[in-house]
């Protein structure tokens, strides 16, 4: 099979007789297929576009992709459209209904569909993700992409991880013009960051491809020139148009009326053709000048502002068309008296030449693109002129004074039909198929090979302890035979010990072993991590991994495919909810980080020695707080260090991980990171107790941390209907903002002197009236009341469903009275009993009452911690002969947050002891 590049081969010349080529520095071939696939089935075949003509009216890629889907249908292929000109949820319809295009195709035995998007025009990265979602779910034998709005990024995406069944199918992209070069040739800058990704996702399109067909050499060097590293297998072909155009020349016809015909726009010459028309003078006189197509912006104006403006100097009448379609277009032109002019800078193969040479109207083009490979050079001195105004003029005086001729292809339009028509034979045969797709990664079998790999999770802080451990033994049940797990934690004793016993015996039992991570010890870790030589996931710890994502990713590191993996994320309020995807990360496309669009998600794996070049303990750590950087943040920085270095890096075009959330998110972001800071520390709260808001939802007894990092498990959620907290602007960017902010966490004092000290516009009456409702609705938590079985689970507040409980050589039991506790060995002599996820609201002291029984005397010990750091907050002891009472209280100074309670309980001697918990409450 031919490579697509290089000179013409002599077989390629027998496929399609041509005049001699333009003289360039690459020359590309014809499709190959004449002879190849003779007796093959008909292809399912999907063509993926933006613009098709009945549901648009006119375009350039609508005439060229209806003219593909012509040919194929007429070959006998299954065709199906699949439409991405869809916003909120409807497909774009100039004209008629949606309903009636469909029925109309159908007639023709071809399926008519459209993506689901529910968002904006512009949301490229969602319909190409779309696009994916519905080839993924459909038996395709080929799909034709254009590269216009990059439609086939992900599914390319897809196809290069190895993912079913696109590594199978052979995928086309035909080139129509990408915005870059779009760009290029209007001279016209960027105006949002959108016009950069697009760009980002059309090059990626083109690059990805199984097969580029350009239908003109011009583009193809073009694309090469901005550096675009095209397929192997790219061609060029002319768009299959049935001209059938007779050579020979005809008379000229005389001329009335001069009519601009394309898009109104630089690029398309609609500025050379007014300083043509600037020049023609009283030539003009007596004549018609009408401009024929669809407007364009510019400097924020529609282009007929400016058209109307300039022709006040022209001495003819000056006539508007801007909605015409393909039809009514080529009906006007058809008439005598008229000839197109398509005076365009700079075109790629452009259909209105097509159209004008197959209905045979007088025309004139501009050379130097596109449109010297469609017209026959016989034709060019009398329908071509170079891009300049001095020669458009000329030619059009000459076309007014002895009239316009019509012109014929420089190719034999039999024997293009004849070739696409082989083409798409070649393509439904299996083998031919194979021989396509022999540079293209196989699929991925069904157990990847590959050494150990390390699976880092990265706690916040904020994540549930119960949550936590779940997670993990989760994750360690699904991946024990992958490798090893490692916990990142900056929570401190004794919650670092109760974590690393619970996790290392759990991950000893599955074969595998486990490892909590200090920050300190964290370069130590990593530089073990590099000497493996395998490789390392990280994500956060309120994060699933998925195990299609592990295997792929680490099939692709192993063979060296990649250095770098990443996924799409997706999130859900609870287990039994079915994940919807958050954002959708643009993988290795250019720029896009910069942009603010992520280019990994929170989920990625990296080849450790690839690790030990691009990353540090420090990027792991905030630098100017010390806290843990999300997995997101770092995945970002590791993939642009990639992409500098040119290392390959990936993207799984699947979700590879999951986060639930089950408290509600607050309702506004997180503002400048600094400026939350100083209002915490004014407010004297403590950062670190909830998430995304208010780093500042804690008051202050025990000192000031920094800000915690966004998408943390906020315990808001847990609050009852009607606390001014679910309510209250959680920015802390305004001074009455923290007044509100101050009342609504039961602090009164402090709201009202924010309020009179920065002389904002807040009554201290209503800012009283908020903290003693933010009193009267904080929820009592009766520990011992529930454990004994007093409260039932179902009919607790919120609050309570999340306590979880571990104990150590100690048995928890109702009695009449209480909960009651004994060693479970009295020969250790004591024993401890974790409530962990316990939260609380402004809450302003723990009480324990409880009777020792008879037998010994013991001694009990409650300590309250910060779950996000494993801080102290507060601890008290008590002790006492047997058959005494006892009391004991913590104070809690009106904090906030999630907590655990740890109950130490010791008996001297060896001897047996019990006592019952008679109260234990939060008030």
């Amino acid at each position: 099979m031919p490579s697509g590049t290089g000179r013409r081969s002599g077989r390629a010349e027998k496929q399609m007789k041509v005049a001699k080529a333009p003289a360039g520095p690459e020359t590309f071939s014809g499709l190959p297929g004449l002879g190849k696939g003779k007796g093959a089935r008909p292809l399912k075949v999907c063509v993926v576009t933006s613009e098709i003509l009945g549901p648009v009216k006119n375009g350039g890629i609508g005439t060229a992709t209806s003219a593909l889907i012509d040919c194929l249908a007429a070959n006998g292929h299954e065709v199906t459209i699949l439409y991405t000109l869809v916003q909120r949820g409807e497909p774009d319809c100039v004209e008629r209904t949606w309903a009636h295009w469909v029925s109309q195709l159908a007639a023709r035995n071809i399926t008519l569909t459209h993506i689901p998007h529910e968002g904006d025009y512009r949301e490229w990265l969602k319909k190409s993700w779309l696009v994916k979602l519905h080839l993924g779910a459909h038996d395709y034998d080929a799909v034709y992409f254009n590269e216009h709005h990059g439609s086939g990024y992900f599914t390319l995406a897809a196809k290069r991880a190895g993912l079913s069944p696109f590594a199978e199918r052979v995928h086309c992209v035909i080139t129509h013009g990408s915005i870059e070069w779009v760009f290029n040739t209007n001279d016209q800058r960027l105006s949002r960051p959108t016009d950069l990704q697009m760009i980002g996702v059309e090059r990626r399109s083109v690059e990805w491809a199984d097969v580029v067909i350009g239908p003109s050499q011009y583009l193809l060097r073009e694309y090469r020139s901005y550096g675009w590293d095209l397929p192997r297998h790219t061609y060029n072909q002319p768009y299959p148009f049935p001209i059938g155009v007779k050579r020979k020349k005809g008379g000229r016809t005389p001329v009335e009326e001069i009519v601009f015909f394309g898009r109104l726009e630089t690029r398309k010459g609609l500025w050379l053709f007014c300083e043509a028309l600037d020049r023609m003078g009283d030539a003009l006189r007596g004549r018609k000048v009408t401009f024929m197509g669809r407007p364009a912006d510019v400097s924020g104006f529609p282009s007929p502002v400016f058209i109307l403006a300039r022709a006040e100097k022209w001495a003819c009448e000056v006539n508007l068309l801007l909605d015409y379609s393909q039809e009514q277009a080529l009906d006007y032109l058809s008439k005598p008296g008229r000839v197109a002019v398509m005076p365009s800078l700079a075109d790629n193969s452009p259909c209105v030449v097509y159209e004008c040479m197959q209905q045979q109207i007088p025309f004139v083009a501009t050379n130097g693109s596109g449109a010297d490979e469609l017209v026959h050079p016989d034709c060019w001195p009398t329908v071509m002129c170079p891009p300049n105004a001095v020669a458009l003029s000329e030619r059009l005086g000459e076309v007014l004074k002895d009239g316009a001729t019509t012109a014929w292809p420089r190719f034999e339009a039999a024997e293009n039909l004849a070739s696409w028509q082989a083409w798409n034979q070649l393509l439904a045969d299996p083998k031919a198929r194979a021989e396509l797709l022999e540079d293209a990664p196989s699929p991925v079998p069904a157990k990847a090979v590959s050494g150990k790999s390390t699976f880092l999770y990265i706690d916040d802080g904020a994540v549930l302890l119960g949550t936590l451990m779940d997670r993990l033994l989760r994750q360690m049940q699904l991946f024990a035979g992958a490798g090893n797990f490692a916990l990142l934690s900056a929570r401190g004793e004794p919650l670092r010990g109760m974590l690393e016993g619970a996790l290392e015996a759990s991950a000893a039992q599955l074969g595998s072993a486990f490892s909590y991570v200090s920050p300190a010890a964290l370069p130590r870790f990593l530089q073990s991590g590099r000497k493996i030589g395998s490789s390392l996931f990280v994500t956060d710890v309120s994060d699933e991994l998925a195990e299609p994502f592990v295997q792929q990713s680490r099939d692709m590191i192993a063979r060296g495919t990649a250095v770098a993996v990443t996924c799409a994320a997706a999130r859900r309020r609870k287990d039994s909810d079915e994940p919807v995807i958050a954002e959708i990360p643009a993988g290795d496309l250019p720029a896009a980080g910069g942009l603010g669009m992520p280019i990994t998600s929170s989920a990625w794996a990296v080849h450790s020695a690839a690790l030990g070049e691009q990353l540090t303990a420090a990027d792991f750590i905030d630098p100017t707080t010390g806290e843990l950087t999300p997995a997101q943040d770092i995945g970002e920085l590791a993939f642009h260090r990639l992409i500098t270095a040119r290392q390959p890096v990936r993207l799984i075009p699947e979700v590879g991980t999951v986060r639930t959330t089950p408290t509600r998110r607050p309702r506004r972001e997180r503002h400048w990171y600094r400026s939350a800071v100083l209002h915490a520390e004014a407010l004297g709260m403590k950062p670190y107790l909830f998430q995304d808001a208010a780093a500042w939802l804690s008051a202050s007894s025990f000192g000031f941390r920094s800000s915690a990092a966004p998408e943390r498990s906020a315990a808001t959620g847990l609050l009852p209907e009607g606390h001014p907290l679910r309510d209250v602007a959680q920015s802390g960017t305004s001074m009455d903002g923290l007044a509100h902010l101050a009342a609504a966490l039961g602090r009164a004092d402090q709201a009202i002197q924010i309020a009179t000290a920065s002389e904002v516009g807040v009554r201290a009456e209503d800012l009283l009236v908020e903290a003693v409702h933010t009193v009267r609705n904080r929820p009592a938590i009766d520990l011992s009341a529930l454990l004994s079985g007093e409260t039932r689970l179902e009919s607790a507040s919120d609050v309570i469903k999340t306590l979880r409980a571990s104990t150590v050589n100690l048995v928890l039991e109702r009695t009449p009275d209480g909960l009651g506790i004994r060693l479970q060995d009295p020969a250790i002599g004591e024993g401890t009993a974790t409530f962990f996820d316990v939260a609380l609201f402004g809450h302003d002291h723990f009480l324990l009452d409880c009777h020792i029984g008879e037998g010994n005397s013991c001694s009990v010990q409650a300590t309250i911690i910060d779950q996000a750091t494993g801080a102290t907050l507060g601890e008290a002891s008590v002790a006492g002969a047997a058959g005494t009472e006892r009391k004991l209280r913590i104070p809690l100074h009106g904090i906030h947050g999630m907590f655990c309670l740890i109950v130490d309980f010791a008996a001297p001697g060896g001897k047996s002891a019990a006592l019952t918990l008679n109260r234990m409450q939060f008030a």
